[in-house]
């Protein structure tokens, strides 16, 4: 890469033009990388995490308009937006530059527009809540309410940890705990993890009419399909449950069978038929390449 374009945008911390310098192998720039970021260009940035985390994760500007007054946390803003706009501005000049002098720059070109437009289109048009635990697109909490599984399925690391035996914690304390949690950080999304949360019908019972009293909570859990049926999906669906992630593992019966899963297909298929017409959002956990499924 010219010398020209290598000297450019030299500052405090990593310039954009160093990465590539990096990564077309020259090594001023990798050194820059590595020595630059340890004394120059992380440090601010560790001392903004460090004060944020202190402040409840406020932003700079938030921190700046509770230390000094509302004026100087406006002014902070734009301030930021200004830099980063001039951040990004430097990095496409440097890359221009760069690519101007390169014979890949039909191919980069090539490659990156496309991308881009494709991941827009994905970004305007599809429901992302659809592929993913639409829980997780929110400030969320995560909790366990258990500990333990009863059942043996040979490749979960569950029943040797905890010999198959459950443990729950008391439901006022769950609840008083999702209190502090909304107080302390206002959110209402709630990720339960525990390895099967509806495998005690009355517990399950008594955490939902639990939940349904708190104002505005969501949240997702994990269980096995054959722990659901009609009366418990609609309690937690009117307690507030917008995801169900099930371990399903495999469709083929002989599979099944072979991690010692306790289920079949038909009871898979019958059971997701109920998740749908009870409308809860839902996903399934699938294993690839279990040691057995090799060998045959």
């Amino acid at each position: 890469m010219p010398e020209t374009v290598l000297n450019r945008g030299r500052c405090a911390g990593i310039a954009p033009v160093d990465v590539l310098a990096a990564q077309f192998g020259y090594l001023p720039g990798t050194l820059w990388i590595l020595i630059g970021a340890l004394l120059a260009g992380a440090v601010q940035d560790f001392v903004i995490l460090f004060a944020s985390v202190r402040r409840d994760g406020k932003s700079l500007a938030e921190m700046v308009r509770e230390e000094v007054s509302s004026v100087a946390g406006t002014i902070a803003m734009f301030a930021i937006l200004g830099i980063l706009v001039i951040l990004v501005a430097n990095l496409a000049l440097v890359v221009d530059n760069a690519l101007a002098e390169s014979p890949w720059w039909i191919v980069t070109t090539a490659m990156t527009m496309p991308f881009a437009m494709i991941m827009g289109l994905y970004l305007r048009f599809l429901r992302i809540g659809n592929y993913f635990n639409p829980n997780a697109l929110h400030p969320m909490v995560t909790i366990t309410t258990s500990r333990g599984c009863p059942f043996n399925c040979s490749y979960c690391g569950a029943q040797v940890i905890w010999k198959r035996k459950v443990r729950r914690r008391s439901v006022s304390k769950i609840i008083n705990e999702i209190q502090y949690l909304i107080g302390r950080s206002g959110s209402r999304s709630i990720s339960f993890w525990d390895d099967s949360f509806t495998c005690d019908r009355k517990y399950t019972l008594e955490l939902t009419e639990a939940l349904r009293k708190i104002d505005g909570v969501k949240y997702s859990c994990i269980t096995r399909l054959d722990l659901i049926d009609e009366d418990s999906l609609s309690r937690l669906r009117n307690s507030g449950c917008c995801n169900i992630l099930f371990g399903i593992e495999s469709g083929n019966d002989d599979i099944l069978k072979c991690i010692d899963k306790k289920m079949t297909r038909d009871i898979i298929k019958k059971k997701v038929g109920l998740v749908e017409t009870a409308g809860i959002p839902w996903l399934g956990f699938f294993i690839m390449g279990y040691l057995t499924f090799i060998k045959r």
